[in-house]
């Protein structure tokens, strides 16, 4: 069966990493738009930028588009 209308989903995260020792951190936003193509399938575009990083190091965007399959 395939699906009229494909659910799409809006979403806006922040992650906050530290490093293991506890000295270095980095901070990001990231914005995504997910499809549900079936319960099982979905597809999602992010976009990534990166709001703080540990000293000496320069900031990074990512984009990137994901294709997951559950089984």
């Amino acid at each position: 069966m395939i699906p009229t209308k494909i659910p799409l989903v809006p979403v806006v995260r922040y992650e906050s990493v530290e490093s293991a020792n506890g000295q270095d951190s980095t901070k990001a936003v990231a914005l995504a738009l997910i499809a549900y193509l079936r319960s099982n399938v979905n597809v999602s575009i992010d976009f990534l930028q990166q709001t703080e990083v540990p000293p000496g190091r320069t900031k990074a965007d990512r984009f990137s588009v994901l294709f997951m399959l559950g089984f």
